[in-house]
């Protein structure tokens, strides 16, 4: 009897672990630290859960697929009918995040990483799943309110806006998002008479720290998309640290 009861506990932990094993991952939009990538898991059908992932690299450079998951393996089809290519995506539960990866098995990696992501763009790493105030959609919602409020003329709300995105969210923005929360967090600080907290939330910038326009490109060597496309942030970090009593040289 005790040998039967032995191996009725070992069956019964088997099957608990198989469930665990096969438990779908929890559906909504993940992030990485410092904004890096987005990947969004929705729900599906025949056992199967959706997902879409991009990543943002250097220069311009990306990442971008979808696919479906099934047992903590994403497919995704980047083939034709006459050359099928069908690359496998891993999903592990890594405490509070998921560790995605092309698969440790994937005998096309070199094939499926080409066609997922540009030269100098990568998708692997740890995604969380975001809290609320930090999806995208709550984020442009966030935007929306500060304008509202900064164009009414309600510049300690509009600061309170910002001030709180930070806090909740500082982690998951990008380099540019980032910098530009800090610009129009110091416009705010600059109505209501802070210069001096101005000046500090510039100082957390790009821009502030390279100084001037021939630093920053210098900053940029090798990656000249990216400085025309932040050029325009940087030009507002310095015409407001000018604003506040600060200078740029």
């Amino acid at each position: 009897m005790k040998h039967c009861a032995v191996g009725t506990v070992v069956a019964m932990l088997s099957a608990v672990c198989f469930a665990t094993a096969s438990e779908p991952l929890a559906t909504g939009e993940y992030g990485t630290d410092d904004g890096m990538g987005t990947l969004v898991i929705s729900s599906g059908s025949s056992g199967k859960q959706a997902f879409r992932l991009t990543a943002q690299g250097v220069n311009g450079h990306r990442c971008g697929f979808s696919g479906t998951i099934e047992n903590g393996i994403g497919r995704v089809d980047l083939g034709t009918p006459d050359e099928p290519l069908i690359c496998a995506v891993s999903f592990e539960r890594a405490g509070n995040a998921l560790s995605v990866g092309l698969s440790v098995d994937e005998t096309k990696w070199e094939q499926c990483r080409r066609r997922m992501c540009g030269a100098r763009a990568g998708f692997e790493g740890s995604y969380f799943l975001l809290p609320a105030p930090c999806t995208a959609s709550a984020r442009g919602e966030t935007r929306a309110h500060f304008l509202h409020a900064f164009r009414a003329g309600d510049y300690q709300q509009a600061a309170e806006v910002f001030e709180r995105l930070q806090t909740q969210c500082a982690r998951f923005l990008d380099w540019f998002e980032r910098d530009q929360v800090h610009n129009n967090l110091a416009m705010a600080l600059h109505r209501l008479n802070l210069d001096s907290e101005c000046l500090r939330e510039l100082s957390k910038t790009e821009a502030a720290s390279a100084g001037n326009e021939l630093k920053l490109r210098e900053h940029f060597v090798g990656a000249p998309f990216d400085f025309e496309r932040y050029l325009p942030v940087a030009r507002t970090t310095w015409k407001v640290q000018r604003a506040c009593g600060g200078s740029n040289s």
